[in-house]
């Protein structure tokens, strides 16, 4: 599952803008092992993603390590 494989020590968040990736940076980001996730219905601020990136990462590091 993902809350188990989620540590902050290999964790990188990227940001796209507000615009989205573009298929070349998507497939490049692909290649590098990325994965997306969906944060919202809506498109965010590149500011409101960032903290609600941080808030939800530490959410899921948290709870995986009281699940231990």
């Amino acid at each position: 599952p993902l809350i188990r494989a989620i540590s902050l020590q290999d964790s990188l968040i990227l940001i796209g803008p507000e615009s989205g990736l573009s298929d070349a940076e998507t497939n490049r980001l692909h290649s590098l092992d990325f994965f997306g996730v969906k944060l919202s219905d809506w498109i965010l601020r590149t500011d409101t993603a960032a903290i609600l990136s941080i808030g939800l990462l530490n959410h899921l590091v948290v709870k995986a390590s009281t699940q231990q």
